[in-house]
């Protein structure tokens, strides 16, 4: 009899890609959830003190003999106990809880693609609520007239905040590399603590990638607390994203504010397409992307339009969609920003056309020891031939501001 897929959720032990970087040969997991993780425990009799409460795990040094695929969940094999006891535990990460060195064998020994329907996993991790951000949101159109943003330089991580009348009013995205120590980040975090908690900020997630919401892992309680609401796509997928939420329904539930992803056109089971569902004259447009496998089509978009400017804060969307979806939305002549998709790495084929605008500055938000050869050559080029000033983090120490002009 073909097992039912709540038999196999009890049975597998599942696990899902957060990370493949195919130059160093390093592949990141973390485990779907809290119960798959501690069976991982319970199976392996794995006898430590688990401080940090990390639960993803690095592969090292690994050949592959089939590719692994964003989206897709898999199953830790038994065989996995013959590279456990070489191990290397990672106490200075809230993130990484093993680095395995998997010595060139292939680690489809030990990884096997689930039994599971993806689906059923993915209505799984769906937080049932829907609320629209318009509710939260502020409109800042008519009663403020000027601002400031500012890109962080974070490394391998993306990081903006949007002041108002001296207030952090808007987060978008709050993260660094995930290779970074749980203190490195813990002080990231403390120069905004207090701010925070007094400007009690909206913060917005474009998706659920560690390296855009790594920092607010270690916000204080109080920070958690102070925040006015946080957007953020409502499938949560893994057990260290799922760890944030608990903070916040620990300490601050009414902040939460799940966005679902839009529904496919014509009966399709995925989409690129990117709907806007919130804007106004001047201040803040947020798009939503559709459901999609690859997290990074179908997070949650925002883009500022001022009077004279608008600025594009591309998160790890291709350019093809915010070149379909957003722009034709800003057909005025402007002032043009782009917040460069993915630290300037793959983002798809560089299509940004529908624009009646001058281009100004393209800021890319990479840099530090664990940059992973972005921004890539291609990718420089392509801006510079649509005219952008590039920015490039790699080679600037302090973050980057703009003034903002509403009326």
């Amino acid at each position: 009899m073909k097992k039912s897929n709540d038999d196999l959720l009890n049975e597998e032990t599942l696990i899902t890609v957060e990370h493949h970087n195919k130059v160093n040969k390093t592949i990141l997991f973390d485990f779907i959830d809290e119960k798959h993780f501690n069976r991982f425990l319970e199976n392996y009799a794995l006898p430590f003190d688990n401080l940090n409460n990390a639960s993803m795990i690095m592969f090292l040094d690994f050949s592959c003999s089939k590719r692994f695929q964003l989206g897709v969940y898999y199953n830790i094999k038994a065989s996995i106990a013959e590279l456990l006891g070489e191990a290397e535990i990672q106490r200075d990460s809230d993130i990484i809880l093993f680095k395995i060195n998997a010595k060139g064998r292939d680690i489809r020994e030990f990884i096997v693609a689930s039994k599971l329907s993806a689906q059923y996993i993915h209505e799984s991790n769906e937080d049932g609520r829907n609320n629209s951000p318009e509710k939260t949101f502020p409109k800042l159109g008519a009663s403020v007239s000027k601002g400031r943003l500012t890109v962080k330089c974070v490394g391998q991580g993306s990081w903006n905040e949007f002041v108002f009348d001296g207030n952090v009013r808007v987060v978008y995205d709050i993260g660094t590399s995930y290779l970074h120590s749980k203190q490195t980040v813990k002080n990231l975090m403390s120069l905004r603590d207090l701010d925070y908690q007094r400007s009690r900020p909206i913060i917005v997630l474009s998706h659920w990638d560690v390296d855009h919401y790594h920092i607010l892992l270690e916000a204080s309680d109080e920070t958690i607390g102070s925040v006015k609401a946080f957007v953020y796509r409502s499938v949560v997928p893994n057990k260290t994203s799922k760890k944030l939420i608990t903070r916040f329904q620990n300490l601050n539930p009414n902040a939460l504010c799940p966005v679902q992803e839009e529904p496919p056109p014509f009966g399709k089971q995925a989409s690129d397409q990117l709907k806007k569902i919130y804007g106004v004259k001047y201040g803040f447009h947020i798009f939503n992307g559709s459901k999609n496998r690859d997290r990074n089509k179908s997070g949650i978009l925002l883009v500022v339009k001022t009077h004279t400017q608008v600025i594009v804060l591309g998160a790890d969307f291709y350019y093809e969609q915010i070149n379909k979806y957003v722009l034709p939305s800003f057909n005025y002549k402007h002032d043009h920003y782009l917040i460069v998709p993915h630290h300037g790495g793959e983002a798809g084929k560089f299509i940004y056309e529908n624009l009646n605008s001058i281009c100004k500055d393209a800021i890319i938000s990479v840099g530090g020891k664990y940059s992973y050869n972005h921004p890539l050559f291609d990718v420089e080029e392509e801006l510079r031939k649509k005219k952008f000033h590039l920015i490039n983090f790699k080679t600037k120490n302090s973050p980057f501001e703009y003034n903002l002009f509403l009326h």
